[in-house]
């Protein structure tokens, strides 16, 4: 049986280089001594050109900044040791656009 391939676009890629810097602002909620503790932020990057989070062809909402939302929750230990973070890290573009990710993250605290 003949192979067929159903999927014929043609899609060129573009590389472009371009600069970001981001800043933000990060507030952690907990008790004093607690290795448990929830992170909250929010923050902006600006970058160097026109970007787009979804690249589709009707879409025309691009921009030179992106938001994002930091919500974490943390366990570092007092006395140091394995810490550990995981989250929710919302991405918001100049248009509109709202890119849903996480975040995870492991390390040792001293």
């Amino acid at each position: 049986m003949p192979t067929r391939c159903f999927f014929s676009t043609y899609t060129e890629y573009i590389t472009r280089s371009y600069y970001s810097i981001p800043a933000g602002l990060n507030y952690v909620f907990g008790k004093p001594n607690s290795a448990h503790t929830f992170e909250v932020g929010a923050g902006v990057t600006y970058l160097t050109h026109h970007v787009a989070l979804y690249y589709y062809e009707n879409n025309k909402k691009t921009g030179h900044a992106i938001g994002f939302l930091t919500f974490m929750y943390r366990k570092i230990p007092v006395n140091g040791g394995f810490s550990f973070r995981i989250g929710y890290t919302p991405i918001i573009g100049t248009g509109g656009d709202l890119m849903f990710s996480g975040a995870i993250g492991f390390g040792f605290a001293f």
